[in-house]
């Protein structure tokens, strides 16, 4: 997602006239993330070239590059900044994932995060300030999607499928860009439903934009795997097959492929198969393993001394 160059601006211009206080001093950091650590150590480089504090750590969802956009309240500075920082996102494999703000006393050094988009950190003391402050970041383009992205996911875990399909398919229709990140999750809702045809078609559409975009390989995988659930719940065995192979053949350590391979076998009859897929699946993950004993795809192979074998980890 690209940086919105007027997000920090409207931040900063609005804590000031909160806080005419000149012994305190604010300061924007922005997230950005990679799945590939030479990208965010590439971008820091580059950043800490063109004098930006900036540094790159592994995190939980991949590399993390934290810039530190400003230190001033002028948002004419923080505009400038926010635009150069722009412009050299574009030369890296690194998406903006969220801002901080700050505050900083002049005095003491000591710092405060006020606001925190990652961690969803507010103004705790005071609500209409929070209330209003969200208002003008919801006014912003980028962030008003995130927060309808995150609502509607919020919805998805939660299992209130229909109002997660319908929220993200706002987000599409508001920027046909979301939907690589929309349509796997629309396809999960249709399949969750039982609505395979639809899950299907999404998948595939999903696809298609998947494998033009090499860095979302986990997302690809998820989604081969899916529609091969959805082509074999169509009774479309070949294409099932195909789909879940292909999985196999991007990351054979694919857990998720080989257990429904696994399925896949079982159901054909092919014990030895299903048994071979299921060992792979358990030995990535052992959370597969009380999966197969209550999966009733899997019945078949239940009853073969080899699945004693297999689940005996547990």
């Amino acid at each position: 997602m690209p940086i919105d160059a007027g997000v920090a601006e409207q931040i900063v211009d609005f804590l000031v006239q909160l806080d005419g206080d000149d012994t305190k001093q604010f300061e924007v950091v922005f997230d950005l993330v990679s799945q590939r650590e030479r990208s965010a150590r590439g971008l820091a480089e580059t950043l800490q070239n063109g004098g930006f504090a900036a540094d790159a750590t592994r995190g939980a969802s991949g590399w993390r590059c934290v810039v530190t956009i400003a230190n001033t309240s002028d948002p004419a500075i923080i505009d400038r900044n926010c635009r150069r920082v722009s412009l050299l996102v574009d030369e890296f494999d690194c998406d903006y994932s969220g801002f901080r703000v700050l505050t900083r006393d002049a005095h003491s050094d000591e710092s405060d995060v006020i606001y925190d988009t990652q961690r969803e950190v507010g103004f705790e003391e005071d609500d209409a300030i929070a209330n209003e402050l969200l208002t003008i970041l919801q006014a912003c383009p980028s962030f008003a999607r995130i927060c309808k992205f995150e609502r509607a996911m919020e919805d998805f875990r939660n299992g209130r499928f229909d109002e997660a399909y319908d929220g993200l398919w706002k987000l599409c229709d508001e920027d046909p860009a979301e939907q690589m990140c929309c349509l796997p999750v629309l396809g999960t809702c249709r399949l969750q439903q039982q609505r395979y045809v639809e899950a299907a078609e999404l998948f595939e559409r999903a696809l298609a934009l998947l494998n033009s975009d090499a860095t979302d390989v986990t997302v690809r995988l998820e989604t081969l795997v899916n529609l091969g659930v959805s082509y074999r719940k169509l009774g479309q065995a070949d294409r099932a097959l195909e789909c879940l192979q292909q999985a196999v053949h991007v990351d054979f350590f694919c857990g998720s492929a080989h257990f429904q391979l696994a399925c896949f076998h079982s159901l054909q009859g092919d014990i030895d198969r299903s048994l071979s897929h299921l060992r792979e699946a358990v030995l990535g993950d052992f959370n597969y393993i009380e999966r197969a004993r209550v999966d009733h795809e899997l019945a078949a192979v239940r009853a073969c001394p080899e699945f004693n074998a297999i689940v005996r980890h547990a």
